[in-house]
């Protein structure tokens, strides 16, 4: 079987399966459309998580950094004694 059939399959079986024909990305539930992996690395990306571009982009966005230090919430609960 084919890649494309498997992954196809696969969705189908875990309810991401857009009847259009289409994919659905299982974090945003938005209908994938495979021409906008334009890059080999956002492709391959897409044959493991199956999520859809928008999302990589959010997920391995680049960290906001004010200077060299990277801006980040402070955890609750410890304070120094």
């Amino acid at each position: 079987m084919a890649n494309q059939e498997q992954q196809a399959k696969l969705a189908k079986t875990l309810g991401l399966h857009d009847p259009k024909g289409g994919t659905i990305c299982p974090l945003c539930g938005e209908t994938i459309d495979p021409n906008e992996f334009t890059d080999d690395l956002s492709r391959r990306e897409y044959q493991i998580s199956g999520i859809c571009r928008k999302c990589m982009d959010d997920i391995f966005k680049e960290p906001e950094v004010a200077g060299s230090v990277a801006l980040v919430e402070p955890s609750s609960g410890f304070t120094d004694s």
